[in-house]
């Protein structure tokens, strides 16, 4: 995982712009209001992400320049992206991850671990033999 967006790079401390890949992050924002797929805008950049890659580009803020990152998207650009992938979420009937929907969460306890080893297998082994599915 990089720990700087896709188009920076740090120098003597400081975020610097990458101009290739701002480049290929300004044409991924143009490409999605022209209606490309998040796999084709990867695919037509030459970002090498996949689909939730190229979305986490179009989502981050810190590419309007904002805090400690300099401008690559103009923040015009920017929100007309964000209005339309809200839009095209809802035009396609897609939910964002909700953290109140059922899940592993809300269907499994684990018991009060009272051991501890020094193996990590035997350790695993043994935590997982202390959740229990709820009744």
């Amino acid at each position: 995982m990089r720990s700087i967006p896709y188009g920076y790079e740090f120098k003597d401390g400081m975020p610097c712009i990458l101009p290739d890949e701002a480049e290929k992050v300004s044409q991924a924002f143009n490409l999605y209001l022209s209606g490309e797929s998040l796999r084709a805008i990867g695919r037509k950049t030459g970002i090498n992400r996949n689909h939730i890659g190229i979305s986490n580009i179009l989502a981050d803020e810190r590419y309007k320049g904002t805090g400690l990152y300099p401008k690559i998207v103009e923040a015009d650009l920017f929100d007309k992206v964000a209005a339309s992938r809200k839009k095209r979420k809802s035009e396609k009937n897609r939910k964002a991850y909700s953290t109140d929907r059922p899940g592993a969460a809300t269907r499994f306890t684990l018991k009060e671990a009272d051991h501890h080893y020094e193996d990590p297998f035997r350790e695993a082994q043994y935590i997982y033999s202390l959740i229990q599915e709820k009744e």
